[in-house]
């Protein structure tokens, strides 16, 4: 299947057939249906610090290493995000050889900052890139197409450059991608006035936090990171609470 390739949960062109939420499988047996989660994020008592980047560098270099194949022909999807970068520049490090990293080149679009990014990396890296063109006319002719691969629903214009740089790929005689899709990002943003934005700023830059932009929506994501609370949805109500002013 494609990562990042999935139907809504509640939509399914069969009759009483739904996906699970990810992260979850299902066990069927004489006692019934039952669904466990085999994957989360714990989140520790004790926070890290500066050595948590070690550690999860650490992490993402072993993980991606033991996937490289040394039997079969394999390339890395680049998008020139981050996600991706990160996981091609480690692989790139890692392989004997030339390393092959296939993105997407639209074609009659003058401005084209994912390919521009990719070729980047890709003259950093001394990789050979494999630029699959695509146009607007090719990817309406593809939706048939992928519905019929995929037998699932799907939303997003996106999952059609995938379904063209695969094809791409299969026809090359590629066995594995290494991908890197940024599936467990969380994306904030907000509209409206913080009239405390400022003293909130300035207390977490006592606290040590380095902030990056100059909006609002980032103190908001710094509220919910630096919070001590021990989930995610306990994060966001202290985040909430510690905010005044007008705002969705």
């Amino acid at each position: 299947t494609f990562t990042d390739w999935c139907a809504p949960l509640d939509k399914s062109f069969f009759r009483g057939m739904y996906s699970l939420e990810h992260g979850n499988y299902a066990f069927f047996d004489k006692h019934g249906l039952r669904i466990n989660k085999y994957w989360d994020v714990p989140i520790p008592e004790k926070k890290l610090g500066h050595e948590s980047i070690e550690i999860l560098g650490k992490k993402l270099r072993n993980a991606i290493i033991m996937r490289i194949p040394d039997e079969v022909k394999f390339v890395t999807a680049l998008s020139g995000g981050l996600d991706s970068s990160i996981v091609t520049s480690i692989a790139a490090d890692n392989f004997s050889g030339e390393l092959t990293s296939a993105t997407l080149n639209f074609e009659g679009k003058n401005d084209n900052p994912d390919f521009d990014h990719a070729k980047l990396l890709a003259d950093e890296k001394s990789l050979n890139l494999l630029a699959v063109p695509l146009t607007a006319k090719e990817m309406v002719a593809d939706i048939d197409a992928m519905v019929k691969a995929m037998d699932e629903p799907h939303d997003t214009i996106r999952q059609l450059g995938l379904f063209a740089i695969y094809r791409n790929l299969k026809n090359a005689g590629c066995k594995v991608v290494l991908v890197g899709e940024g599936a467990d990002a969380l994306a904030l943003a907000h509209n409206g006035n913080i009239v405390n934005a400022a003293y909130l700023r300035e207390e977490l830059e006592r606290k040590g936090i380095n902030f990056q932009t100059t909006t609002d929506s980032e103190i908001i994501a710094q509220l919910i990171l630096t919070s001590s609370e021990k989930t995610w949805v306990e994060k966001i109500k202290y985040a909430m609470h510690r905010l005044q002013g007008a705002y969705s």
